[in-house]
């Protein structure tokens, strides 16, 4: 009788250059949305992890190393309970959400780390409205869901890589077929 062989974890392949370049903009959109009620230096330092990912990115593909992430992780945690005095309430809750979010961008690299962070991104543009319920901020976030709908589409099997007006059509098509619903509500 012989045992039974392992099976091994599929590799998935690394997600396209627009795959990528559509989810660090639905990313972006994140933090600027939530930039005015963060420490601005906190904005600058996460703008600038996002932008220097983006481009490692364009350079070569791949994983940001480990021993990198995790010190990131600990200061990020360590500037929120400095600023804030604690991680829990709006906007310590917030300021951590958006931190780590831009952090999740480091270890994107394949289809399903694009789809995990592209669904905290939209979890991200709700929670924007924590601090703005008002129709222009309404507005702004629905629009902030474009890229993220365009980053999903670009992930789906046998997509052929269109240019970013062309990306953002279905996703705005989708929220014009949303409008009268949401008007009435």
């Amino acid at each position: 009788m012989t045992s039974p062989t392992p099976r091994r974890k599929a590799v998935e392949p690394p997600i396209d250059s627009r795959a990528f370049d559509l989810l660090s903009l639905t990313m972006a959109l994140v933090l600027g949305l939530h930039a005015p009620h963060l420490p601005w230096w906190l904005s600058m330092a996460l703008a600038l992890t996002l932008g220097g990912r983006w481009w490692q990115r364009r350079q070569r593909a791949g994983r940001v190393p480990r021993w990198l992430k995790l010190p990131l992780l600990a200061l990020l945690t360590l500037a929120v309970i400095v600023e804030y005095g604690n991680i829990f309430g709006r906007e310590p809750g917030s300021a951590l959400a958006v931190g780590l979010l831009i952090l999740k961008l480091l270890e994107t690299e394949t289809a399903r780390d694009a789809r995990v962070g592209t669904s905290f991104a939209c979890f991200g543009l709700m929670t924007a409205l924590l601090f703005d319920q008002g129709l222009v901020a309404t507005v702004v976030v629905a629009l902030g869901l474009l890229p993220a709908l365009a980053t999903l589409r670009s992930l789906e099997p046998g997509q052929a890589p269109t240019s970013l007006a062309r990306g953002l059509l279905p996703g705005l098509a989708l929220s014009a077929a949303a409008l009268p619903l949401a008007l009435a509500a």
